[in-house]
């Protein structure tokens, strides 16, 4: 996820602190031995990405369809004076079960300030009609009597938007839902493919990342309830366009309102930053994506005017009107890039679970250094681009490690909102001293790209959530030296930018 823009929009924004400097009647003071290594560290950089790209692996996870029946969803959207969802779900009961307990999600990766979903269920109740109060745990017990299935009706109305994403809002010419935000799903989830049938208001239509059920216009077929979960959906009044990249369909969806930034212009951005990634990180691993464009999109209290969620096949990008090419594809280029940064843990996760992780500079830093890599390769910044996100990351607090920041960011408090922004700063600065050291010690034939193709090789590696799991495969992808360096990034509790020349040249 993302709240704001990869570089300012403007070149000038970094010659404000002169400025100031000069009409305040201060000396400027000689350059810093800081300062010179910076500059050191940022000819070091730029020799680095003078190698030819390294080959770019292929790290398509492995396909684990299955034709088992598993839960089905019929959703009816209701707008009017009470907005709201009606919901039925039919669900598999698990064998030798003696207890059926279902519940809402307890949050969704990518969103590390998710609500309490449950808060917006209404009347949860069997199909014949009888209430299910909820548990105190948050779950509720479902009779089954023998039952192999058993269907439940529930209302959801629309919630407020959390850090990164809307989660259920519906207006009068659109409305958008969040997979974790209206699904009830077993606690224990057995296997078995999952389907969600869309009812809408009369001249609307349905948008989702999902395939489409053989012959349906508003029913998907999702592999499990999680892939379900991680594919929200949009209605209403939309507007499309569609590019191939590689032959893989991709869909722009643009809702709320019109922007400054045309469909057309926008298409041909976005198949270019789609392009970029696949040339720096292979194999688009994906058989279909989906950008949905929500502008003038809400976005939570604090965040800015932009704000990003990452799913495995598609992204909610939220922007204001007036806002540029270059802000809205820095902004898709962190979300597409997730792709490829941590499916692992996605796949991993349960709906139900909540799972913290030492290792979240590195999920979400990685994403905003290859936004940073993409703008770069577009054109649409230059090196100098680099020297910028350098001192903003070095003027991030030092004193905790980025390990510990990533398990501060978790907390519900402006102590965790600080952390979370540290993550975001710091982890790109880290994800850059790792790619410039592979680089530079594996003569260009290696970096940061593939780190992440041995952790999505699960049978050797584990995922991106696994703090050792994510030093082996920088040791095993950049040789014995990285190990020390990894240490230094991620668990030293001062570091700053000249670090990449120390760690580069040594």
């Amino acid at each position: 996820m993302r709240f704001r823009a990869v570089v300012r929009s403007h070149p000038q924004d970094h010659s404000v602190r002169s400025t100031r400097f000069a009409t305040s009647g201060r000396t400027p003071r000689k350059p810093s031995l800081e300062s010179l290594l910076q500059a050191v560290a940022l000819g070091v950089v730029a020799l680095a990405y003078s190698f030819p790209l390294p080959a770019a692996p292929t790290i398509k996870p492995p396909s684990r369809f299955t034709q088992v029946a598993g839960p089905t969803y019929r959703v009816r959207v209701v707008t009017g004076a009470d907005p709201h969802l009606d919901v039925t779900a039919d669900m598999p009961v698990p064998k030798a079960a003696s207890k059926f307990l279902v519940r809402m999600a307890l949050w969704c990766p990518g969103d590390y300030r998710a609500p309490r979903y449950d808060l917006a269920v209404r009347n949860v109740r069997t199909a014949e009609g009888a209430v299910l109060p909820q548990l105190s745990d948050g779950s509720w017990d479902i009779p089954f009597a023998g039952k192999s299935r058993v269907t439940i009706r529930y209302r959801v109305v629309p919630s407020e938007p959390s850090r990164y994403t809307e989660n259920v809002r519906i207006s009068p010419r659109w409305a958008f839902v969040h997979g974790p935000a209206y699904l009830i799903a077993p606690v224990e989830q057995a296997e078995g493919a999952a389907r969600l049938t869309v009812s809408v208001p009369k001249g609307w239509r349905v948008e989702c990342a999902l395939p489409l059920s053989r012959g349906a216009s508003s029913t998907f077929d999702a592999e499990s309830v999680r892939q379900l979960a991680d594919s929200p959906f949009v209605c209403g009044a939309l507007r499309t366009a569609d590019f191939k990249v590689s032959g893989k369909p991709h869909r722009i969806v643009a809702f709320n309102s019109a922007g400054h930034v045309g469909l057309p212009s926008l298409t041909r951005g976005l198949k270019r930053v789609v392009e970029a990634q696949q040339k720096m990180m292979g194999e688009l691993p994906y058989d279909r994506y989906s950008f949905f464009c929500d502008i003038g999109g809400r976005t939570a209290p604090g965040n800015g005017a932009t704000a990003g969620m990452e799913h495995a096949s598609s992204a909610r990008l939220a922007f204001p009107p007036t806002a540029s090419l270059r802000t809205i594809l820095g902004l898709a280029a962190h979300e597409l890039a997730h792709v490829w940064n941590d499916h692992n843990q996605r796949d991993e996760v349960s709906p139900v679970y909540e799972p913290r992780t030492h290792n979240l500079w590195f999920i979400e830093g990685t994403p905003e250094f290859f936004a940073v890599q993409t703008l770069v390769r577009l054109g649409l910044a230059s090196r100098s681009t680099l020297a910028r996100e350098l001192r903003e990351a070095n003027r991030a607090p030092q004193g905790v490690s980025l390990e510990t920041l990533s398990m501060l960011a978790w907390r519900r408090d402006s102590k965790g909102d600080s952390a979370l922004d540290d993550v975001y700063r710091r982890g790109k600065l880290g994800a850059m001293i790792l790619d410039t050291t592979i680089r530079n010690r594996t003569n260009g034939k290696r970096s940061l790209v593939h780190v992440l193709a041995a952790l999505n090789q699960k049978s050797t590696l584990q995922g991106p959530g696994s703090e050792e799991g994510l030093r082996k495969a920088v040791v095993e992808v950049g040789g014995t030296a990285l190990g020390p360096v990894f240490d230094r990034v991620a668990r030293s509790r001062s570091w700053r930018g000249s670090d990449i020349a120390r760690v580069a040249l040594n």
